[in-house]
């Protein structure tokens, strides 16, 4: 992208040249002139590989302006591809139909060494980056050094006479753009149409090595629609619709996001050849608001006050049926995000009305398990690498909620430590009035059971990780528990029901939570991480362990106590239950005393 904008300076800064020296010289002839000059300095100043025409120069000396129409650069005759090399290069197609400059400032320029430029317009440029992926024979590669010292330096003693380059006004318009690879139709970048507005621009030559502090100015808006991308390893395609980029605003908005898989869910596990996930993501609007331009650009830090991600939709899919990569050891999201190289602040992100599907596909299953999240609505806080945050135990916090399967509203809170190594995450949450059998989507095609009945009444669980081992409590409240345990047969599409199993299984679980005429079970959870999975699966084992030990027929994951409450509260429930055990301890003894005298009594 550098050398599309040093190119387009390149031919900016030749054609204000032309204008002031067309201005001085008061000719009938300007236009003859002027075209006379853009041949000489193409034929002076080639571009290496590639040919430069312009189909013609139009001066107009009242309005102090110049056109140049059908401007074309392509590669030439001499280039000449080897096979046998793989050495990277780029060659250049472009199209132009105008440029046009307008209100030249000449008296600036003789006076102050200064380029003043009203008005500089860029009709229907269509762009087309190829990377070749070779070495073109005896000839200098067209790179970016070469620019900077070939082209835009012009001439050695004219590059020192200008000491700045101010355009008052900037515009592209309809403008496309495509980046693709040699011997491939398919583009690997591509943008369908944008326009481009700059504002009061300023521009050093002295800086010209440093892109970032050379240009400056005081409004710059971008459009475009219809941005494509292949990611590199071709698994996947990012679709973007429309894109409004403001400087004065701070803010970036676009209105549709897509991640579309290049392969079916089964096929793209075979692509990549290990397990994976397959993520298919679509974004309706995501908002990027109060960024801080003069940060990112000057000094590479990524500062934004809010972020909005309407209706987001996202589809992970796992098969199991492929090899499991045990070299992959994914990091927590806050390890991620302090091991960013650049500097990185965003006050909040909030996701609203989102939908997350989950599906796992287990070995020689006809069919996979889901797990759907709907009305998603979540907000997340803190996220930086700011050692100062770090410093003072600063934490990422997530707060949300959500609907199970579309049914059981679900409330969740979810702490990152950033400063503490030994603590993975802190995560609590809370569901009530849930019927049981909105989990048959997922633990039929997974564990192969199937709930006939049950009645969630209460939720609540709390979780502590640390050093890749999670433990806490879980209080589910549960009545009329009814399970049918299923098998599968060979050359058959369906499940049937093992009445066997079936049987023991009622009889083993606890079809209700508190059971009759005991306390209220509350689970003690315990799982130890699997370093080769992420985070959402070292969560998700976890609760799995209270679900398991709070139904289960055994009491060794089991507190008879109720859940939750204050420390005093706690205290006091430990203290009645002392108080009960002292008067019922003490009742046994005083009725051992009154039995021993009964029998002394029938002894005499």
């Amino acid at each position: 992208m550098k050398k599309f904008v040093k190119v387009s300076l390149w031919i900016i800064g030749v054609l204000a040249l032309f204008l002031v020296v067309a201005v001085s010289v008061l000719d009938k002839k300007a236009d003859t002139i002027a075209q006379k000059m853009v041949n000489d300095f193409l034929s002076e100043h080639p571009l290496p590989h590639h040919e430069v025409t312009v189909g013609s120069v139009n001066v107009n000396l009242p309005a102090r302006a110049v056109s140049l129409n059908e401007l074309k650069i392509f590669p030439d005759n001499t280039v000449s591809l080897q096979s046998d090399s793989l050495e990277n290069h780029n060659l250049l197609n472009v199209q132009i139909s105008e440029i046009e400059i307008r209100g030249v400032k000449v008296w600036k320029f003789f006076r102050k060494k200064i380029i003043d430029v009203g008005k500089i317009t860029i009709e229907n440029p269509d762009f087309t980056l190829t990377l070749s992926g070779k070495t073109i024979k005896n000839k200098e590669k067209l790179s970016t050094s070469y620019i900077q010292r070939k082209i835009l330096s012009v001439d050695s003693s004219e590059a020192e006479k200008i000491n700045v380059v101010i355009v008052n006004k900037f515009r592209i318009n309809n403008g496309s753009l495509k980046i693709l690879k040699h011997a491939e139709s398919k583009p690997e970048f591509e943008v369908e149409e944008y326009s481009v507005f700059i504002k009061k621009a300023q521009f050093d030559p002295d800086k010209i090595d440093d892109l970032e502090t050379a240009i400056s100015f005081k409004e710059a808006r971008l459009l475009a629609k219809g941005g494509t991308i292949q990611t590199r390893d071709g698994l996947n395609t990012i679709y973007a619709g429309m894109l409004a980029v403001s400087y004065a605003d701070a803010s970036i908005i676009l209105d549709t996001l897509r991640i579309i898989p290049n392969y079916s869910k089964v096929e793209y596990g075979r692509a990549v050849g290990k397990q994976t996930e397959r993520f298919a993501i679509g974004i309706d609007k995501l908002e990027v608001l109060d960024v801080n331009w003069n940060e990112m650009i000057t000094n590479d830090k990524y500062m934004i006050r809010y972020v909005a991600i309407h209706k987001p939709y996202l589809n992970i899919f796992r098969d199991h049926n492929m090899p499991f990569d045990t070299t992959n050891f994914p990091q927590l999201p806050q390890e991620s995000i302090k091991e960013l190289k650049s500097y990185l602040k965003i006050d909040s992100v909030r996701v609203i009305n989102g939908y997350l599907e989950y599906e796992e596909l287990l070995k020689e299953a006809d069919k996979a398990g889901k797990v759907v999240l709907s009305q998603l609505n979540a907000t997340c806080y803190s996220i930086t690498n700011d050692s100062a945050v770090i410093n003072n135990n600063g934490s990422i916090v997530v707060k949300g909620d959500f609907e199970l399967f579309g049914k059981a509203p679900v409330q969740i809170e979810i702490k990152l430590p950033l400063n503490d190594e030994n603590t993975d995450y802190i995560l609590s949450g809370s569901m009530k009035d849930a019927d049981m059998k909105i989990f048959n989507p997922y633990i039929e095609h997974t564990i192969m059971v199937v709930i006939d009945s049950g009645n969630i009444k209460q939720l609540q669980f709390e979780v502590f990780a640390a050093n890749d081992t999670a433990s806490g409590n879980m209080h589910l409240l549960y009545d009329d528990l009814k399970i049918t345990v299923l098998k599968s047969k060979k050359n058959e599409d369906f499940l049937k029901k093992n009445k066997f199993l079936s049987f023991v299984g009622n009889a083993a679980v606890r079809n209700q939570n508190p059971p009759k005429g005991k306390p209220e079970r509350v689970a003690e959870m315990f799982f130890e991480r699997n370093r080769n999975k992420a985070l959402f699966n070292y969560m998700i084992k976890t609760l799995v362990t209270g679900f398991i030990a709070t139904i289960g027929p055994t009491d060794k994951h089991i507190r008879h106590e109720v859940y939750g409450g204050s420390t005093q509260q706690k205290r006091d429930r430990k203290q009645i239950q002392k108080e009960q055990k002292q008067e019922k301890n003490q009742s046994k003894r005083e009725q051992k005393k009154e039995d021993r005298n009964k029998r002394r009594s029938e002894r005499r």
